[in-house]
């Protein structure tokens, strides 16, 4: 649509940034004449839809009217409107879609010059035929016509009338309902318009609309186009904002003499060059470029503009050199990096950095090495391939025996050895105390062979005189059994130690020969008279020791006694050593000072945990633990030591705290003080009278389910350690209250008539051990007997044990 105005300023062609046109004031879009400096707009001319309209501006001085009719809204304009603004007339024509505005009282209007007011013409009509002049016709005035004449000479005007009052109160109605809508766009934009049903005015940024539906378009350079839903209702002045969006920059990667190189920005691969137009958000950023056989490009940049362009030319370095590579022999495989790459001689293009080469060839040893290869330097590297080796596999007996190669040392079998081929060899084992052997052989190259050499051990007799009974004897630290008084040894310096009973020791070099025997005499101390041992010993928690004397007795018990066990063998033993027996079995509370956490537990209802009862629920090791744990507080060698996880005792017997050895208890219990024999616990035999023990009587009958008839102690479970009658040593319980562990491991001797055994201790090992006397559960009167033998590994509610140790 095409806008011409006339006024003070001239002649001009608005365009759409003049929109809207204010009337009125020297800064104006139509310039008023005659208006005073510091006047205001009275009124303002906009577009919508190709059509022009005017609308008066609220509290305005002076109120313009059109076609002689005041202004109080807004209204459409049409061809011939006129507006009236203090005496100036504002004329309104259009013709073919050409708006024309003038101005009327300037010297700019079309036709003014030589005109008067009534012979002004038509603008538009004076520019419609190009280069042609326009004459005006002479003045002639109208002759006046009465009322009636003018009105039926004009029988339009009044349906026309009506129509102009209409349209007057529908653009009444309208300017009444417009709402105010301002629009904020981040950064500002630099154009904008609002599309809707109802037609808009914009002041600024500011729109003046109908309530409605409407689309907003902004738009700014360099910027995405701005595209908005507004809703407009019947409330306040609504604030509509929006953010523009720059455009991207652009960016462009050349690579001069590369093609194909790869293009990363910001670590995401993006093309391979040439590049051209990527688009990249304002910021900072980094691009990479990668290339085969070059090294890699990296730089940074940023995007300060919208639709900024920006072109990176990457010089691209070269990351490789010519390696050249020789082998003797030539003809050998190249690897570099795990890729073959050739046969030698040959030159390679090497990437930069360390490279893995290696080089085979059939029939010699592969080589391998890492060499550093810089970019655009040539280099050359020459490799000796060497034949594999021979190997001879080597191994003596014994073994440890030092090896050489033609008198050349090689180390101690067993041993591989690589050795020249296809050439003898004389290979050579020596070890101390054997023969040393040789052996010549022959082995080609690449072969393997396996080599045995039997070294003969050189070995010579030592006899020691004069050893002491139960005397350790140490070979290089090493027990050694001496019970005949012989060594039979390596002939290699050894240390020889002798310990004997009271302590005193003996220590001397010797060099057994072959084929002799050499006698080495171990010196007797001189002895002072020893203090007899005290009669008792004291112990914590009242827990005393009393001594037993050394005596000779029959274990075990006859074929044809009633309840004889296949295990009471009759055995000839002699006791040589005096001991010391605890007079009570150890209680709970001596137990928890060396296992707090041990719990004896219950049986029945009835508390096993009392502290000054027996301890129960121990195992055979558990015992042996304790009685170490006693050893070390009372400083004496300790008895037992821990062998592949389980406890065993030392030979011989130190003289630390262990458990009774079955002989010293069956003697201290059947033969109390040295005399008769006794069966049971109590002097004489059957009915067992009061007071004798605790055993599985009737108040036992609660756990046991049966009871020996007759008798009645008052104990349900275990009683105090110290209860009931001693025997003649001072012993407590031997025969009741808990069966007790003993030191000796199980086992069912053969019986052997005429012989004495002295201070038997059992066998060495075995899983199960020895359990001697009655206990609260036992509730027939075999299990009473003082013969009566029992096994076991596990714990048990009436199995406890006492302490003993040798006294000398």
């Amino acid at each position: 649509m095409r806008v011409t105005l006339w006024d003070g300023r001239g002649q001009r062609t608005l365009v759409d940034e003049n929109w809207p046109l204010l009337i009125g004031g020297p800064d104006s879009g139509v310039l008023i004449p005659g208006q005073p400096a510091g006047s205001n707009p009275v009124a303002l001319l906009a577009i919508e839809g190709g059509s022009l309209f005017i609308q008066a501006i609220d509290g305005a001085a002076r109120a313009p009217s059109v076609n002689g009719a005041g202004l109080e809204a807004s209204r459409w304009l049409q061809d011939g409107d006129v507006i009236m603004i203090e005496g100036v007339s504002l004329d309104i024509s259009l013709r073919e879609g050409h708006w024309a505005i003038v101005v009327r009282g300037t010297e700019n209007e079309p036709g003014a010059t030589g005109l008067g007011a009534s012979q002004r013409s038509d603008p538009l009509q004076q520019q419609s035929a190009e280069g042609e002049r326009i004459v005006p016709a002479a003045y002639r005035p109208k002759r006046g016509r009465s009322r009636s004449e003018s009105r039926s000479r004009r029988p339009w005007l009044w349906p026309v009338s009506v129509l102009v009052l209409a349209g007057l109160a529908l653009v009444a109605v309208i300017v009444l309902s417009a709402r105010a809508i301002t629009v904020e766009t981040s950064p500002p934009a630099d154009w904008m318009t609002l599309k809707g049903r109802w037609p808009t005015v914009r002041f600024g940024d500011e729109f003046l609309v109908l309530p409605g539906s409407y689309q907003l378009v902004a738009g700014r350079t360099n910027y995405h186009e701005l595209l908005m839903q507004v809703e407009v209702g019947r409330g306040h002045e609504k604030i509509v904002r929006g953010e523009l969006t720059p455009l991207p920059g652009r960016l462009s990667v050349r690579t001069a003499g590369i093609v194909g190189a790869v293009v990363l920005l910001d670590g995401v691969h993006v093309g391979k060059t040439p590049v051209t137009g990527v688009e990249v958000t304002l910021g900072e950023h980094s691009v990479e470029v990668l290339a085969d056989r070059h090294q890699t490009f990296a730089a940074e940049f940023e995007i300060v503009d919208p639709a900024q362009q920006l072109d990176i030319d990457a010089a691209l370095v070269e990351a490789w050199a010519p390696l050249t590579i020789t082998s003797r022999p030539s003809g050998a495989s190249i690897s570099l990096d795990g890729q073959t790459v050739g046969l030698t001689p040959a030159t390679v293009e090497a990437g930069a950095g360390s490279r893995l080469l290696s080089l085979s060839r059939d029939g010699y040893l592969g080589h391998q090495r890492r060499v550093t290869v810089v970019a655009g330097k040539p280099a050359g590297i020459d490799i000796i391939l060497q034949r594999p080796p021979a190997v001879v596999s080597l191994r003596t007996t014994p073994s440890g025996a030092t090896i050489t190669v033609d008198g050349g040392f090689r180390g101690v079998s067993p041993i591989e050895l690589q050795v020249g081929p296809g050439i003898e060899h004389e290979i050579r084992a020596v070890l101390a105390g054997h023969e040393a052997s040789a052996r010549r052989v022959t082995v080609q190259a690449g072969e393997r062979q396996d080599l045995s050499l039997e070294l003969t051990a050189r070995r010579g007799w030592i006899e020691l005189v004069d050893l002491p009974q139960r005397a350790v004897v140490t070979v290089d630290g090493t027990p050694m059994d001496a019970a005949d008084g012989k060594l039979d040894l390596l002939a290699v310096p050894h240390i020889l130690e002798v310990t004997g009973p009271q302590g005193e020791s003996f220590r001397a070099e010797v060099l057994p020969k072959p084929g002799v025997t050499q006698t080495v005499r171990i010196p007797q101390p001189v002895v002072a008279s020893p203090e007899p041992p005290a009669e008792e010993v004291v112990m914590p928690y009242d827990a005393n020791m009393r001594l037993v004397r050394p005596g000779r007795f029959t274990m075990g018990a006859p074929r044809r006694e009633p309840g004889r066990k296949a295990n009471e063998v009759l055995r000839e033993v002699e006791i040589t050593r005096p001991y010391y027996l605890g007079v009570r079995e150890v209680s709970n509370r001596e137990y928890r000072e060396f296992n707090s956490a041990h719990l004896s537990g219950k049986i029945g209802a009835s508390n096993l945990e009392i502290d000054h009862h027996p301890v129960v629920r121990v195992t055979w090791s558990d015992a042996a633990l304790y009685c170490n744990w006693l050893s070390e507080r009372q400083g004496l060698d300790p008895v037992y030591a821990e062998a592949n996880g389980r406890m065993i005792a030392r030979s011989p017997l130190p003289s630390g705290f262990r458990l009774p050895t079955e002989a010293e208890w069956a003697w201290a219990a059947r033969h109390p003080g040295g005399g008769e024999a006794q069966k049971y616990g109590w002097v004489g035999g059957l009915p067992i009278p009061a007071g004798a023990g605790n055993f599985g009587d009737a108040a036992a009958k609660v756990l046991l389910g049966d009871a020996i008839a007759g008798y009645s102690d008052g104990v349900v479970a275990t009683a105090p350690s110290g209860s009931f009658n001693p025997n003649a040593v001072g012993v407590y319980n031997l025969a009741g209250n808990v069966a007790e562990w003993v030191h000796d491991v199980y086992e069912v001797r053969m019986p052997s008539m005429g012989v004495v055994e002295k201070d038997p201790v059992g066998p060495a090992k075995g899983e199960y051990h020895v359990i001697r006397g009655a206990s609260y559960m036992s509730d027939r009167v075999t299990e009473l007997r003082l013969t009566f033998r029992d096994s076991g590994k596990d714990r048990r509610p009436d199995l406890g044990f006492r302490i003993a140790r040798f006294a000398d």
